[in-house]
């Protein structure tokens, strides 16, 4: 609490503007909060300009180092490393910022919980996760934003192959470091990875006070940054006249209650990885789910414009969007998607969803596109239907991969911090619980869609039960063959295929069946397009052979191929509890549901 008390002294003496009826103190489980000690109509923070932290400071001190406006972030990453950790005075115009900032950068904390400097024993708690499976690559591109800069210099510094790395031999030589209290060089790696996630968790987008600069470009705010998160908490962030940062609460605080800033609509993942905490019970969480196609398929999307494809911006929750930067939770629009190339996806498409329906909206799209064949609309039932089942098994195959993790083998002799435990096992429980409520949602959704369009759907158990008279004009296709006995139907496919035959077939008696007739025509349709001078497919003599084993001059070679291709084509092949998928049929319309 000395630096506590230190910080508050150098805000009174440089004349920051906080309300006078509040204390800071420590809140166990929480850390330090600001509460107000009595009703209050009206809550103003103000700091101002020559304590805010930007990139103009990094940019003076280390002058011709600072080589292109992309490498700003990262220099002022540098420039707070420096003063955390070197014993060299840092001046900026004449001025000692290493004194200025000192009660501050005291007080700064001295660990950030976040999974980057988690041990072996604890990461192995987010096993099966995004975190988990994400976290090297994630250490890379910090390594790499910070090697960018490193490398042109004369600083002697230690290079890591993260790709080579263990996660027990990354903790040892690197992130255990990081929050250790050991002298590091400020200029080294772990020393930027401590500077990195005190920004991660503290920095303010710089364009509040600076409209013109770069859209990512960050400051820290001393003092300010002590407010802690709270997802309802109505915010407006502004600049006055004379450049201070505003912080100015839309609402009425009461006495007792914690005052609290907004980061935005953020799932427990993001504030997990960046701030270290999460949230029970949190209403914005999220999963992320990446979905890598070819990058010919994502220019023929992008240029036709059939389908949105989001990138992380879209999804980028800020609190200063609008007007004077009031904090209601935000989330991009397809807006900008003419602007998007395949390059914004050559890492994948990336998709956040929630437990509500309409977050998969985007996803359904996508995958009724893909499944879409050339002679149907991505709005057809068939494809709707198909885009239902392939999402869903893709969200089963997803939780399988956290609840079914294999077991690692991990170090026995590291402690499991209890607070990152519990952290674990919520972030972890609503990515379970997310899974599991966005399946059973495009379940409900399919089985009301099969129930809405009942008359255009058939299935191969509607038809057993309904084409009393199938058996017998089954066998009468077998008369005058030379095979002994009609072929077993072993399975729905094959009961699929044998009714096709039949109820094509010139002999058969259609004329006496009509209740399914149109899927007779659609087929009849799709056989008189079909390329006849094709080649079947061993699957297609295969099959052929199965039914008729000595031959058959009335259902050829080809057109067994073709009754193949149709089931496969221009049915929905529906997975019931055995291990095969059932065909059904499905008549040619397109559907619109919300």
């Amino acid at each position: 609490m000395d630096q506590l008390n230190q910080l508050l002294l150098f805000a009174e003496q440089n004349s920051v503007v906080l309300p006078s009826n509040v204390e800071f103190k420590q809140v166990e489980g929480k850390g330090i909060c600001c509460i107000a000690t009595e009703d209050i109509e009206q809550v103003i923070f103000q700091l101002p300009a020559n304590l805010i932290i930007t990139k103009d400071l990094s940019n003076k001190h280390f002058g011709d180092l600072v080589k292109c406006q992309e490498h700003h972030n990262t220099w002022l990453k540098l420039f707070l490393s420096k003063l955390r950790f070197s014993d060299e005075v840092v001046y900026v115009d004449g001025v000692n910022v290493t004194d200025q900032f000192a009660p501050y950068v005291m007080a700064l904390p001295s660990e950030v919980d976040s999974p980057l400097v988690w041990n072996a024993r604890e990461l192995g708690l987010l096993n099966g996760t995004n975190l988990y499976i994400s976290l090297k690559d994630k250490l890379q591109s910090i390594y790499n934003e910070w090697w960018g800069c490193i490398k042109n210099t004369t600083f002697q510094q230690k290079q890591y192959d993260i790709g080579q790395l263990s996660i027990e031999e990354i903790y040892d030589q690197i992130t255990s470091k990081v929050f250790s209290g050991e002298k590091l060089d400020f200029f080294s790696f772990p020393a930027f990875l401590s500077s990195h996630l005190i920004f991660t968790s503290r920095a303010f987008p710089e364009r509040i006070i600076n409209p013109d600069c770069a859209e990512f470009n960050v400051i820290l705010l001393p003092v300010l940054d002590l407010l802690n998160h709270e997802n309802r908490s109505r915010i407006q962030w502004s600049c006055s006249n004379e450049g201070s940062f505003v912080f100015e609460k839309l609402e009425k605080v009461e006495k007792g209650t914690e005052i609290c800033n907004n980061y935005g609509a953020k799932g427990n993942e993001e504030l997990l990885y960046g701030y270290g905490f999460v949230i029970e019970g949190n209403e914005f969480d999220n999963l992320a789910l990446k979905l890598k196609l070819p990058l010919s398929v994502i220019e023929n999307i992008l240029e036709s414009g059939s389908v949105y494809l989001p990138t992380f911006d879209d999804y980028t929750t800020y609190a200063f969007d609008s007007g004077k930067h009031s904090q209601e939770g935000h989330s991009k629009t397809n807006d900008g998607a003419n602007s998007k190339t395949v390059n914004d996806f050559r890492d994948g498409i990336l998709y956040f969803i929630n437990s509500n329906l309409e977050s998969l909206k985007p996803l359904l799209d996508l995958f009724s596109l893909l499944s879409r064949n050339e002679n149907e609309n991505a709005t057809s039932l068939r494809c709707q239907l198909t885009s239902l089942q392939s999402l869903r098994n893709a969200l089963k195959h997803k939780l399988h991969l956290i609840t079914d993790a294999e077991p690692l083998e991990l170090p026995v002799d590291l402690d499991i911090s209890e607070y990152r435990k519990k952290c674990a096992s919520i972030y972890k429980s609503g990515q379970v619980s997310i899974l599991k409520d966005s399946s059973n949602n495009l379940k409900r959704l399919q089985k009301h869609i099969l129930s809405s369009y009942k008359p255009h759907v058939v299935s191969t158990k509607s038809i057993r039960k309904h084409d009393v008279d199938f058996h017998n004009d089954y066998l009468r296709l077998y008369n005058d063959t030379d095979n002994p006995e009609p072929a077993d139907l072993s399975d729905e496919f094959e009961y699929a295929i044998a009714w096709l035959m039949v109820r094509t077939h010139k002999d058969s008696l259609i004329d006496e069946y009509s209740k399914y007739r149109w899927v007779i025509d659609q087929f009849t349709d799709y056989l008189s397009v079909y390329d006849t001078n094709s080649t079947a497919s061993n699957a297609g003599k295969s099959l052929h052979s199965h039914f008729f084993p000595n031959g058959n001059d009335k259902i050829s070679v080809t057109t067994m191929q073709g009754i193949v291709d149709f089931i496969n084509n221009e049915t929905f092949l529906m997975e019931s509890s055995g291990a095969q998928s059932v065909p059904v049929f499905i008549g040619h319309i397109d559907i619109n549901y919300s």
